[in-house]
């Protein structure tokens, strides 16, 4: 579509050049996808900055102590994905785990799917096994495990790196946009379209930007809030009928007595011995 667009303003100029208009040969149309090809690398840039600060807040939210609850829950299993590119290879670390929150008094089951960790998180979790869980407990949904968190709020490298990466797109985008549009020597029109083509589609990224950020929310566009792809518990369930967990008791010796009456064979009456007598009980499952 991008492509008509400029095609199609190209023979719109060439027609008002040839017929000798006093219009410029960049035309409006072509400074409208000037601009547009523009704001879509601005736009790229703040959503990548934006989505991985976000991220960075959530876990230093649930680092903290406001509303914070820490319990121990149970890593259930783990897996990895490698992608192959031209640059190498990625590798990216998921594990699932769940816990048990207490919501209005009521105890739900929290099942988490999939969540990506660092890969040194990764390796210490031996599915099946206990983990410490955070989570915020208005909203047992947004939790994290806590020796993953810990990892990821000690990388400062990867924040700067995706930064950097982030605002060169926003810059690229802006000078497309802007220094094309208005560096050239077009008409007032022209340069309108381009950079208020800019303005309004970044503006409403900003805005969106400003929303994620606010940590109020759990779907940046509201009017999708309704979808669970498009929320941040996307890979999270609630089960509000939690199936009791089974803890096994260490069998430990029990010290019982034994009475052992003697009798003897001439008149005389009945002794009774108290002789301690050592009974190992049998592993006992308890449920918690």
């Amino acid at each position: 579509m991008l492509a008509l667009l400029f095609i199609s303003s190209l023979f719109v100029a060439a027609a008002q050049e040839k017929m000798g208009s006093d219009v410029t040969p960049v035309t409006v149309p072509l400074s409208l996808g000037i601009g547009l090809f523009g704001s879509i690398f601005s736009a790229v840039g703040l959503c990548m900055c934006a989505g991985f600060w976000r991220r960075r807040f959530i876990r230093k939210q649930l680092m903290g102590a406001d509303g914070i609850v820490t319990t121990t829950g149970t890593v259930t299993s783990k897996d990895s994905s490698t992608s192959h590119n031209q640059g190498g290879t990625t590798t990216r670390y998921f594990v699932s785990y769940n816990f048990t929150a207490s919501v209005g008094g009521k105890a739900q089951q929290i099942s988490v799917s999939n969540s990506m960790v660092d890969s040194g998180a990764w390796q210490r979790f031996a599915p099946p096994c206990a983990a410490t869980v955070r989570f915020l407990e208005r909203e047992p949904r947004r939790c994290v495990l806590q020796d993953s968190a810990e990892i990821e709020m000690r990388q400062t490298c990867s924040l700067a790196f995706i930064t950097c990466i982030s605002s060169v797109f926003i810059l690229v985008g802006a000078t497309i946009s802007l220094g094309v549009s208005l560096g050239l020597g077009v008409d007032v029109a022209a340069k309108a379209a381009g950079a208020g083509i800019f303005a309004v589609l970044v503006g409403a990224v900003l805005v969106l930007v400003g929303r994620a950020l606010s940590m109020n929310v759990h779907a940046v566009i509201c009017c999708l809030s309704g979808l669970p792809c498009c929320t941040e518990f996307s890979n999270i369930t609630v089960d509000a009928s939690p199936q009791a967990q089974v803890v096994v008791v260490p069998a430990q010796p029990v010290l019982a007595h034994a009475v052992a009456i003697t009798f003897s064979t001439d008149e005389q009456p009945g002794v009774a011995m108290a002789q301690p007598v050592v009974a190992h009980a049998v592993p006992m499952a308890s449920p918690v």
